[in-house]
C-alpha cells in the first residue's frame, strides 16, 4: 500500500466549518421544503453539482450497491432520477424497491439522507424526461438499450 496516501487519509482535515446549525424543531413538516431550502443554500454557495446524489439499492444477494446519479426533479411526491429498466440498477429496483439517496455538500456542511421505495414514473413522464435530454445522453441511452438485445 502507498504509505503517503494512507498518511493523507489519516491526517486529512474534514468538516472545517463554521457551518449553519440545524434546529429540528424548526424543520418543515414536508421534507421536500427543507430540501429546497438547503439546495438553494448549496446553489448560493457555489456547491459544485449539487444535483449529484448517491443512490443505494440492493442486489439479488442482499448486498448494497451505490452509484452517483443526477436528481432530475422534486415535488411533493418525492425525488426523481432516471435509469434504464434494463440496467443493473433497474433490475435491482424491480427486485427490491427499497433505496436510499444521499446528497453531500461539503462546502456548506450539509448531508441529506432519504430512504424510501423507488417507483416507476410511468411511460408519459419517462418519455418527457428522455426528450429533454441532450443528443449525447439520448444516444448513450439508446446504445445501452440496443446492447441488451
Amino acid at each position: 500500500m502507498n504509505e503517503q496516501i494512507r498518511y493523507e487519509i489519516k491526517n486529512s482535515k474534514t468538516l472545517c466549518g463554521p457551518f449553519t446549525s440545524f434546529d429540528l424543531e424548526k424543520a418543515p413538516d414536508i421534507p421536500q421544503y427543507l430540501f429546497e431550502e438547503w439546495f438553494q443554500s448549496a446553489l448560493d454557495n457555489d456547491v459544485h453539482e449539487p444535483q449529484s446524489m448517491t443512490l443505494s439499492s440492493v442486489d439479488k444477494h442482499g448486498f448494497p450497491d451505490s452509484r452517483v446519479l443526477i436528481l432530475k426533479d422534486i415535488d411533493e411526491d418525492g425525488w426523481y432520477f432516471a435509469t434504464s429498466s434494463n440496467s443493473k440498477k433497474g433490475e435491482q429496483l424491480r427486485n427490491n424497491p427499497n433505496v436510499s439517496l444521499c446528497f453531500y455538500w461539503s462546502k456548506v456542511g450539509r448531508q441529506i439522507r432519504i430512504r424510501g421505495k423507488a417507483m416507476e414514473m410511468g411511460k408519459k413522464l419517462s418519455t418527457l424526461d428522455f426528450m429533454k435530454r441532450g443528443t449525447v445522453a439520448k444516444a448513450i441511452a439508446l446504445i445501452e438499450r440496443q446492447a441488451k438485445y
